[in-house]
């Protein structure tokens, strides 16, 4: 049972409560309303904040102890810009994570199988990445997830346990989506907002601020400044002292399922 399930039965047992008080002393049942409203908001904010583990686990650091950062993208492949990111990345001998949109590496599978073949871990994204995505039931929400496992797999020869909710947004029907698919959700602790900002050493402070052993840290790989804000994080986390390693390695999980 998750923390949605179990708060969501002390409300309803808190409403029952108060609908018998308000009965007992003859008060108008209108004051139902304003917990109702609290509560609907509360649970707005954490679909927002899958860091708050509110509907689903989803794995935010590395494990308990583990050295090094992990460096992930989302969104791609582009067919532009994701060639940039791992020239980068091979320059700097750096395996990272990239949550991938089936519908791009259906429209790129060369480039997919390019990130695959360089040692790159791929994760699911989404099929479409629509933005009424998180309004799905989950049905809708299993043909996204499977139709995006089921082109990966037959790009890279693998079907990817890693899956990252688009725009970091939970719901119920997502949680039991994941969980019906076996996969394993993957959030971050540093969030770049590299798509809310174009200044590549704003982006690296917000970045590198409380940068530290275990964090993973999200980026894009579809945006202009990619490419260079990438350069300028490694030279700066290498000055930090931080090793970054793969994904697998920082949260100990295996990133396929065969």
């Amino acid at each position: 049972m998750n923390r949605y399930q179990k708060e969501r039965m002390l409300f309803v047992a808190f409403l029952a409560l108060l609908s018998l008080t308000l009965n007992q002393f003859g008060y108008s049942y209108f004051w139902i309303i304003i917990p109702i409203v609290l509560f609907t908001m509360y649970v707005a904010y954490n679909a927002f904040h899958l860091e708050e583990q509110f509907f689903l686990k989803s794995i935010i650091q590395g494990k308990k102890g583990k050295k090094g950062i992990a460096i992930t993208f989302d969104d791609g492949p582009n067919a532009k810009i994701t060639p940039q990111i791992l020239a980068v990345l091979e320059k700097h001998n750096i395996k990272a994570a990239f949550f991938c949109v089936g519908k791009n590496a259906e429209e790129s599978p060369k480039m997919l199988k390019s990130i695959y073949d360089a040692g790159h871990t791929i994760g699911s994204h989404s099929y479409s990445h629509s933005k009424w995505i998180d309004f799905s039931n989950k049905k809708k929400w299993r043909i996204e997830i499977d139709k995006s496992q089921d082109i990966i797999e037959s790009i890279i020869g693998k079907r990817p346990r890693f899956f990252r909710p688009p725009y970091g947004v939970t719901t119920p029907d997502l949680a039991k989506a994941i969980t019906g698919a076996n996969l394993l959700s993957i959030g971050w602790n540093i969030r770049s907002l590299d798509t809310m900002n174009n200044n590549v050493l704003d982006i690296v402070e917000r970045s590198t601020r409380n940068l530290q052993n275990g964090c993973i840290v999200l980026f894009h790989d579809n945006l202009e400044w990619s490419g260079r804000v990438l350069e300028e994080f490694l030279v700066r986390a290498n000055k930090m002292g931080l090793e970054i390693v793969p994904i697998s390695d920082l949260i100990d999980e295996r990133a396929y399922e065969n």
